[in-house]
């Protein structure tokens, strides 16, 4: 996808809150939108240490209508695809790796500097700022998610 060109939405960061953003808007039938990710999908879900686990158990059964208390997107489960009850960070990363594949979302993963939409939603797993490239500036709202990073 060319960034240069104006797109409806521009999602920084491809984790649980960026994936689950990007296939609202697919649902949705928005097309016009890009996540971008500095590193991969999932990555601050890799990089938990290998002792780390989900506290909230994956099941299929409760009262919110998703199939699993950790799923991103309707009609998925990490804890059903994984055969896992506690997923592990490298686990989930799987998952929503999975998710990106299924729904074909546009992901640009090694991206460090992007070119604002009319819709700009930060989701990130660390307090940081997005860069842009000099002279460009969003005439479009920006939505700030900052996500506490467990891994750092």
């Amino acid at each position: 996808m060319n960034l240069a060109a104006k797109l409806d939405v521009v999602i920084v960061g491809a984790g649980a809150a960026g994936i689950g953003c990007g296939v609202v808007l697919h649902n949705l039938g928005i097309e016009n939108f890009v996540i971008l990710e500095r590193h991969e999908v999932g990555a601050s879900f890799s990089r938990w240490p290998v002792e780390m686990r989900f506290i909230t158990p994956s099941f299929p059964s409760h009262g919110f209508g998703l199939l699993d208390l950790n799923a991103i997107a309707l009609q998925t489960s990490p804890g059903l695809s994984l055969q896992r009850e506690h997923l592990s960070g490298k686990e989930y990363a799987v998952y929503l790796k999975t998710a990106v594949e299924f729904f074909q979302l546009p992901v640009q993963e090694d991206e460090s500097t992007i070119t604002p939409g009319l819709f700009l939603t930060f989701l990130a797993g660390s307090p940081q700022v997005p860069k842009t490239p000099p002279g460009d500036e969003s005439k479009g709202r920006v939505s700030v998610n900052y996500v506490e990073n467990l891994a750092a």
